[in-house]
């Protein structure tokens, strides 16, 4: 399996090269073992929501939305354009505030709320 290591100063040109190995491959996964500060997490979910039309950026945003304190208005970008598997990560919180929980209620989810 591929490992695709995201850094802690993700920078867009990182987000764009690590693209490009993501796309190349079919078995392989994130790792943010070097990302450890909610910051940086919120910093990589600010670039995967500015290229959402890599299939990297729903890897990350997968990722972020399962973290305990990502902020409230990260999720909801994530709602607006993240996968199938992201809005289920969104979705399954036990910490939505009542927004959030609407939102996830008008999608068609495998796993209900």
């Amino acid at each position: 399996m591929n490992v695709v290591r995201i850094p802690i100063n993700l920078t867009e040109e990182d987000f764009l090269n690590l693209s490009i190995e993501w796309d190349k491959t079919i078995d392989c996964y994130v790792d943010f073992s070097d990302v450890k500060d909610i910051k940086d997490l919120i910093h990589c979910a600010e670039i995967a929501l500015a290229w959402p039309n890599k299939k990297l950026s729903f890897a990350i945003l997968e990722y972020v939305a399962e973290q305990k304190e990502m902020p409230v208005g990260i999720l909801r970008l994530i709602l607006e354009v993240g996968d199938q598997g992201c809005k289920e990560a969104v979705c399954l919180r036990n910490n939505l505030d009542d927004e959030l929980i609407l939102l996830c209620k008008k999608l068609d989810l495998v796993h209900q709320i």
